[in-house]
């Protein structure tokens, strides 16, 4: 709860921003160390900033501006979501979405609701969660069911209104790129803070934004994502970029989610990548790049048959080299993830290859590296790793297909090598294409992990880890980015 006498002694501006923010009901708790402002913005307040690519979310962002030098100091991060909006021709199209979004929700509350009932072992009654989950579901049923009595005829007013709303961002959204008014916005906000340093773009329907709220945004109208990246998102990327090195502001942490390469790099036009997106991948020292989502049924749009091409398309287009491109660029990087989030039947002559990645490039300052589904050869994996024995400290792997080679030779080429690693983390499937493989969970493959980072004798049947022909999937929880964590403390 909140301690209203702490908050008395806060300056009567701080407060009202805060509730701008949050409305005191839904606000359980607020720590306060210190009343002095400078402290509370720089520690508590504003780390974050979150927005839409539509013009009202950009101009909110820049009210930041308008704010007092504390207040804006304590600005690090922006997230930027930049899903394409959806444009519809008419009402009708417009309300059939909005039902399908509807359906969707529900759908993911019931897929909510049963797992928190699996996890209840002594049964009912039910878990605090699933609890929760069956109460949102009932509401959620109630609001479904008012509105399809309602629109047939779209006759609920409010609804028009949100419609009209949403037409109108989605026209303005191409203007946002094409006159240069993402680019103007962020180098305005990167003027005004000047301690923001990462930045996070996100795609997929809204990805990192809890499912009922991203509905909330979709029913009005002032968020409605087609969930792909397209020209204009990427396009946003790249303003953006462009902004931090108008303002010579260095980003030193950057997260790319579902934001396709080959628009970023303007290779779908045939065109080189623009010098000021070369130079912001030089200057950074973090980069975490999720190259592709898997498919989900509760996205907005979710057509699998589409979405299995265009996971195919962006494998493929790596073998092109424009990838390298960018990479090849960011020569201070001190932590690397790329990362795909593929189906378990994905077939592995189809996964990335491990060269389109990364190359020959040897990364002088490199401390972490996770990587997840992904084929390679005997070669190439160990002379990867071997080029940065004297720096890496932390490797995380998941999913693995060795096209050439067995997995136990990797192993010994690479045991007791890398003198500064402390920390391994394996998950998934690693297979050749013998069919020898290991299965790790996350809690299983301890003996392994030792050895590679000390060396010694090879463990013949390490304790939980399953040998044979097909592997026997365990779902696990993938460790994502403990080693970006670990890596990036004290930098």
């Amino acid at each position: 709860m909140l301690e209203m006498t702490a908050l008395l002694q806060l300056p009567t501006e701080l407060l009202h921003y805060i509730f701008s923010l949050v409305p005191p009901a839904d606000i359980q708790a607020l720590r306060l160390t210190c009343c002095l402002l400078k402290d509370v913005a720089q520690d508590l307040l504003l780390p974050t900033l979150t927005t839409f690519l539509h013009r009202p979310g950009i101009e909110r962002l820049l009210r930041v501006a308008s704010l007092s030098k504390e207040i804006r100091a304590g600005v690090k991060t922006l997230n930027f979501h930049i899903d394409a909006l959806q444009e519809c021709d008419d009402w009708d199209e417009w309300n059939y979405r909005r039902r399908i979004a509807f359906n969707h929700s529900r759908l993911h509350i019931e897929s909510r609701l049963k797992l928190a009932a699996e996890d209840s072992w002594a049964g009912p009654p039910l878990t605090e969660e699933a609890q929760q989950a069956l109460a949102e579901y009932q509401t959620r049923n109630l609001e479904l069911d008012h509105y399809e009595r309602l629109l047939p005829n779209g006759d609920w007013p409010p609804l028009a209104g949100h419609y009209a709303i949403s037409q109108r961002h989605c026209e303005d959204q191409k203007l946002l790129i094409e006159e240069s008014y993402v680019r103007t916005s962020m180098a305005a906000l990167f003027r005004a803070c000047p301690n923001l340093t990462a930045l996070h773009f996100l795609t997929r329907a809204g990805s990192g934004v809890k499912h009922t709220a991203r509905d909330a945004y979709f029913q009005q109208g002032l968020y409605a994502p087609v969930g792909l990246d397209d020209n204009y998102s990427s396009a946003a990327v790249e303003q953006t970029l462009m902004a931090a090195h108008d303002t010579t502001r260095t980003i030193r942490e950057m997260r790319l989610e579902e934001v396709f390469y080959y628009y970023l790099t303007d290779a779908v036009d045939g065109l080189e990548p623009s010098e000021e997106l070369l130079q912001a991948f030089n200057k950074l020292e973090n980069l975490v790049w999720k190259l592709n989502d898997e498919p989900a049924s509760h996205t907005l749009n979710f057509c699998p048959e589409t979405e299995i091409y265009v996971t195919r398309d962006r494998i493929q287009s790596l073998a092109e080299g424009d990838f390298l491109v960018l990479m090849k660029a960011a020569t201070n990087l001190k932590t690397l993830a790329l990362t795909w989030d593929l189906p378990e039947d994905w077939p592995c002559h189809e996964l990335a290859r491990l060269g389109d990645m990364v190359g020959d490039i040897r990364w002088s300052k490199l401390r972490s590296i996770e990587l997840s589904h992904f084929k390679s050869t005997f070669e190439e994996l160990t002379a990867f790793f071997l080029r940065h024995k004297d720096t890496l400290e932390s490797v995380a792997v998941r999913d693995a297909y060795l096209e050439e080679g067995e997995l136990d030779h990797v192993f010994e080429t690479l045991a007791g090598k890398l003198p500064r690693l402390k920390e391994v983390y394996l998950d998934g499937d690693f297979m050749a294409l013998s069919g020898r493989y290991y299965t790790f969970d996350y809690d299983t493959g301890d003996e392994l992990d030792k050895y590679l980072i000390e060396g010694g004798v090879l463990p013949q049947k390490p304790k939980s880890i399953l040998f044979g022909g097909e592997p026997d999937r365990l779902s696990g929880q993938y460790l994502s980015n403990i080693a970006l964590l670990s890596a990036t403390q004290g930098v």
